[in-house]
């Protein structure tokens, strides 16, 4: 593809973009064949995972990213920065952090709106407000981007219910983004504003928006899907009672799993307990969800104390069957099942770690292998013979478990009734891995040795090596020099 050619294409797919035509823009970017010029491999990636097909921008810019002794390559902080953006969007937030740290902010201020989101996709949207306040400082080349990082900012700010701040960037936005040239854009803006008014409890002000916000929805696209869903919370939370409006948040909940739109399923629940203040629910988007910011938020949202226990039983299907203990690894009969801190143990940590949105390869790769990049090459084949091994496991067991694969996401399913004792998730929970608890009671304050840890804790170097890692990236361990000479401390409580 020459230049010229290139050009029109990326006008083109931008353009469709921009009006909401996400379908045509999909396949406009899967008819691209390469080779591709290298100075156009960024902008395939920003392309790709604005049309929500990140694939395509990984496979494009990981052999440049990470390249290989074959073939050696430097990445520029643009390509960094737009194949992290294609991790955010595949899933893979944490790797994707990660490697906007190496990013230059200053040359490419695009990773601060990407370290944003990435934020925002595990509902931090407190640590979002400061980096979209700050690359709205930096020179835009774009107005349209401009525009999209201010509506970001507004729901951030929405989120965290600081109203006052968000209340004139939004009119201003509904200036800014004219319906005829930004559709789907000042979609977002109405949204936005409706949110904020439910936040605020002002029903009436909230449907005025999405009264607004409908108007200007496909008809028999998503975003019709999504216009029932607030019009449902808002009637539910106007009239928590009311059956009809149960009927319609459980009719919405019910068809987000059927298009397996699951943040769907977790904000109604959420919208749910805003209106009810239920102890049940509560301790289910409490244990049910993976993303500390999002419990802070929660527990914030509390009317009155709620006493949260060190362990919640997480029915797979119906309740009333076996359990089996995460921490201890045991099933009811107190027959150990699984080894605590090994592949097996922290597939099922994982797979269990959000009781609404199943896990993808990305993510799925990042708990099982922490330190170790997404290769888009190998990891997919290693992760699939990973939940082979799970499969067997379960089949050898007798558990009642299934792995179901829908879309390229993976959850339990259950074959009978049984349920997973799930541990508090707060910091103290993760370091209470008897293998770790063991070493700490044998080195409270002294260094020590893998190979020494290894015989304290009789296992292999390996399991230690996994423990070491997971406990590094969980602040409770320092390593100490390198090579032959490395040895581990704790640190502090």
């Amino acid at each position: 593809m020459n230049p010229s050619t290139f050009r029109s294409f990326v006008t083109a797919t931008d353009a469709l973009i921009k009006q909401g035509k996400t379908s045509d823009a999909q396949k406009l970017l899967s008819s691209l064949r390469g080779p591709f010029p290298p100075s156009s491999l960024a902008e395939i990636a920003a392309l790709s995972c604005r049309a929500f097909i990140p694939r395509i921008g990984i496979r494009v810019l990981y052999p440049i990213v990470y390249p290989s002794k074959k073939a050696p390559a430097t990445a520029t902080d643009l390509e960094k920065a737009e194949y992290a953006r294609c991790l955010i969007r595949f899933g893979a937030s944490e790797e994707a952090l990660r490697l906007l740290e190496t990013v230059n902010a200053k040359s490419c201020p695009e990773a601060l709106f990407y370290q944003a989101s990435a934020h925002t996709k595990q509902w931090g949207y407190e640590r979002a407000i400061p980096l979209l306040s700050e690359y709205l400082k930096a020179p835009q080349p774009d107005a349209y981007q401009t525009l999209v990082v201010k509506v970001n900012l507004a729901a951030a700010l929405v989120y965290e219910r600081r109203h006052s701040e968000a209340a004139p960037l939004l009119r201003a936005l509904v200036d800014e983004s004219p319906p005829e040239d930004f559709r789907l854009l000042h979609m977002n803006v109405l949204h936005t504003q409706a949110l904020d008014a439910l936040y605020r409890g002002d029903w009436h002000e909230a449907r005025e928006y999405l009264d607004s916000e409908a108007q200007y929805a496909q008809s028999g696209s998503m975003e019709h899907f999504f216009s029932r869903k607030w019009y449902a919370i808002l009637g539910f939370l106007q009239d928590s009672r009311s059956k009809k409006a149960v009927r319609e948040l459980d009719s919405v909940i019910k068809e987000a799993i059927q298009l397996g739109h699951w943040e769907t399923w977790r904000d109604c629940d959420r919208f749910r307990f805003l209106g009810t203040q239920d102890r049940s629910l509560f301790l289910r988007l409490y244990f049910g969800t993976p993303f500390e910011s999002f419990r802070k938020w929660l527990t914030r949202s509390l009317l009155s104390e709620i006493a949260i226990p060190d362990s919640y039983d997480f029915a797979i299907g119906d309740e009333g069957g076996p359990v089996l203990d995460l921490w201890s690894g045991k099933g009811s009969n107190g027959k150990e099942l699984l080894k605590v801190g090994q592949l097996l143990h922290r597939m099922l940590s994982t797979l269990v770690s959000d009781f609404y949105s199943p896990a993808r390869l990305a993510p799925l790769h990042f708990r099982l292998h922490p330190g170790e990049h997404y290769n888009p090459n190998t990891s997919p084949h290693r992760m699939h013979r990973a939940l082979q091994r799970f499969r067997l496991w379960t089949k050898k067991e007798r558990l009642p478990i299934q792995i179901e694969e829908r879309d390229g996401a993976y959850r339990l399913v259950s074959l009978r009734p049984i349920a997973i004792r799930v541990p508090r998730p707060s910091q103290s929970t993760i370091k209470r891995n008897p293998i770790i608890e063991q070493l700490r009671v044998r080195w409270p304050m002294e260094s020590f040795t893998a190979l020494a840890a290894a015989k304290t804790a009789c296992c292999s170097k390996k399991s230690i090596a996994r423990a070491l890692q997971i406990e590094i990236e969980n602040g409770g361990l320092e390593k100490l020099g390198a090579g032959n000479n490395t040895e581990y401390r704790f640190n502090k409580k």
